[in-house]
């Protein structure tokens, strides 16, 4: 199991992705696919540190594809897109320089 769904809220108990299905009387009406992770953890091995950092440099260069990695938690400065600013934020959080992403 991955989480709970308690009161209209889910739950994770850590990083993966899971289906959610809704339905009534054992008919399945709607489902939701959810993927949890860490901020700036690109690569999915539950760390955010300089490996993340490369492939995201290497994403903005064209020569790692974005079907390699978990897009979804790359925009560590929240601007709405994946840029070279999110590696060296990754970078910088990596080697302690900064001890926050995604704020």
């Amino acid at each position: 199991s991955v989480g709970t769904i308690s009161a209209g809220k889910f739950q994770a108990l850590g990083p993966g992705q899971t289906v959610i299905s809704a339905g009534l009387g054992g008919i399945k009406s709607n489902s939701l696919t959810v993927t949890v992770g860490y901020c700036g953890d690109v690569n999915s091995d539950n760390l955010t540190n300089m490996i993340d950092a490369m492939f995201v440099a290497q994403f903005k260069l064209g020569v790692r594809a974005d079907n390699e990695l978990s897009l979804a938690f790359a925009d560590v400065n929240l601007t709405g897109d994946v840029d070279t600013t999110d590696a060296m934020k990754i970078a910088q959080f990596a080697v302690d320089l900064i001890n926050k992403l995604c704020e």
